[in-house]
């Protein structure tokens, strides 16, 4: 199962902990900056242009890579 938690902190401590935590039990944390709600809200409607069938022969390209 894959999910994406968006976490705000306002103490940097803390979510360092949270994330040696959920490491600690086996979870692949990405951390990466704040990513506002447009953003968010664009790569779902841009998706459909990436996961076009015309764009499907760069899966196959760069298929060596995701191992």
């Amino acid at each position: 199962m894959k999910a994406t938690l968006n976490i705000e902190a306002d103490n940097q401590d803390k979510l360092q902990l949270l994330i040696r935590v959920a490491e600690e039990m086996g979870i692949a944390v990405n951390a990466s900056p704040f990513v506002d709600e447009v953003t968010v809200l664009s790569e779902a409607a841009l998706a459909d242009d990436w996961l076009s069938p015309e764009d499907a022969r760069w899966d196959e390209v760069y298929a060596h890579l995701k191992k």
